[in-house]
């Protein structure tokens, strides 16, 4: 079914970001908010559900950016971007049950250097701040 991943931009212009265990490699993971789309779902319905069970966060302004196909050489999966803007608090997380995730907010520039860092690995993640950079930034 693919996924969406979220750039979440509040009116103070930071971004919202997840710290997520990732059982595979064991560790936790700086990532924008994203997640599966369900069947029968749309993966704009997907991005607004997803910003809200995972922050607690909705938006006022929503924006399709782009697609992004994280392993081509064998998986056919997609993963839709989204920009999500002036975003604010409105209800409580709705977690799954295995999922330990704690939200915070960085500036662009601060994640792009967190990036730059290697503290910012996962491809949704990394893909969605090349968006935010130019979008954001550039005007795109």
């Amino acid at each position: 079914q693919g996924a969406a991943v979220v750039i979440a931009q509040r009116a103070d212009q930071r971004l919202l970001f997840v710290r997520q265990y990732r059982y595979p490699l064991q560790r936790p993971f700086l990532e924008l908010p994203a997640g599966k789309i369900d069947p029968g779902e749309t993966p704009a319905d997907t991005a607004r559900r997803e910003l809200r069970e995972e922050t607690g966060y909705v938006a006022e302004q929503w924006r399709h950016l782009g697609v992004m196909h994280p392993c081509v050489g064998y998986s056919d999966e997609r993963i839709e971007i989204f920009l999500a803007s002036n975003v604010q608090r409105c209800s409580p997380r709705e977690l799954d049950d295995n999922e330990f995730i704690d939200v915070f907010t960085m500036s662009l520039a601060e994640a792009l250097e967190a990036a730059r860092e290697g503290r910012i690995t996962d491809a949704k993640t990394l893909s969605g701040l090349f968006w935010a950079e130019k979008v954001l930034d550039s005007g795109w």
